[in-house]
């Protein structure tokens, strides 16, 4: 067998041959392995390798089946913890990922591979602070990895550290002009900070480093909604959709720019959509029964926003919009009750819900 080595602190593909100068690509180097596995079920080198091949392919429960077979051989395999970590977080297991990080840095405090995937992991968890002080490790230790400044940047931006998520994410550029994480992060903050020609700079640079982002792209689709460039916007949602049907907040998000310009069928097929992907979404939910009251189905209209209210009781828009369905429907002391409870979750509603009450 031909010898190759994944580290887990190189970038995604990345393999160094021992014995070859020429790389094979994932799928040579997963059959290579299983060859030798097949004579020797025990090998931990070739299960190693496999189980980084297969972390790298997206295959993360053969990965962790292969990482986890190492680990009984070979407890002290640092390695494989780190693999099967990483595997267990592509995974959604986060708390086994971050038991498999922690052990690895119990032995090593300062093995920065373990550091960067618990800061990821920690992300996952919601745990923003955590993850700042995984990454701040990092950096302690190694001042220019660009990643740990990226990430931390993210984790500061989580937690509204909005200045000093700005400072992370200049320094991980400063360092790796081309970082998309940190240019995508940097997007973010311009965005929360009301900088949307800066937010759109750098996302645009994101995605023409990584045109296959789906997130990137629809988060510029709402930049450029938010900018009143609703045709843009379109085609980015519909470009994210087209990469990631899945994401779900994209198609809602076309869906209400189907609704402003009137398209209401194509509205409500996205609507559908994320309805069907997601039951408990309120906002789709609650989008679908704008487009019944809008087309005269208040009845129905009253069955979408009630159960989005059931969903998300403080859901003023939801309470709203029963409101105006129930007025529709005559039911005017019941509209009445749900217009002060709307202004009651949001006074802003109080210019707009206000002439009904007076």
């Amino acid at each position: 067998m031909k010898r190759w080595i994944l580290s887990p602190g190189e970038p995604s593909g990345a393999l160094i041959a021992r014995e070859m100068t020429v790389m094979p690509s994932l799928e040579e180097l997963v059959a290579d392995c299983s060859r030798v596995i097949s004579l020797n079920p025990d090998d931990v080198a070739a299960l190693g390798e496999r189980g980084w091949a297969y972390n790298r392919m997206g295959r993360s429960e053969d990965a962790v089946a292969d990482f986890s077979r190492v680990i009984d051989l070979d407890p002290a395999d640092l390695k494989s913890r780190i693999g099967r970590g990483l595997a267990y977080n592509s995974l959604g297991l986060n708390e086994k990922a971050v038991a498999d990080f922690d052990r690895v840095i119990d032995l090593d405090p300062g093995d920065v591979s373990a550091l960067s995937g618990r800061g990821l992991t920690h992300r996952g968890l919601g745990m923003y602070e955590e993850a700042a002080d995984d990454y701040e490790r990092i950096i302690g230790i190694d001042s220019g990895a660009a990643s740990a400044f990226a990430g931390r940047g993210w984790s500061y931006c989580h937690l509204g550290r909005l200045p000093e998520a700005l400072a992370d994410f200049d320094q991980a550029i400063r360092l790796e002009p081309d970082h998309v994480s940190a240019l995508s992060g940097r997007s973010q903050c311009y965005e929360e900070m009301g900088f949307l020609d800066e937010a759109l700079r750098d996302v645009t640079r994101a995605i023409e480093l990584d045109p296959s982002n789906a997130p990137d792209i629809a988060s510029r689709g709402l930049l450029y909604e938010q900018l009143g460039q609703d045709e843009m916007a379109l085609a980015d949602y519909s470009a994210a959709i087209e990469l990631d049907p899945e994401l779900d907040w994209a198609i809602v998000r076309r869906g209400r720019g189907y609704q402003r310009a009137g398209r209401y069928a194509e509205a409500l097929v996205d609507y559908d959509n994320a309805i069907s992907q997601d039951p408990d979404n309120a906002w789709p939910i609650a989008s679908r029964g704008e487009i019944y009251h809008a087309t005269g189905r208040y009845e129905a209209a009253l069955v979408e926003f009630t159960r989005a209210i059931e969903l998300h009781d403080d859901y003023a828009e939801a309470v709203a919009g029963r409101g105006r369905a129930y007025l529709a429907l005559g039911r005017s002391e019941e509209a009445m009750a749900d217009f002060r409870r709307a202004i009651e979750i949001d006074s802003d509603l109080a210019a707009e819900l206000g002439e009904y009450l007076t």
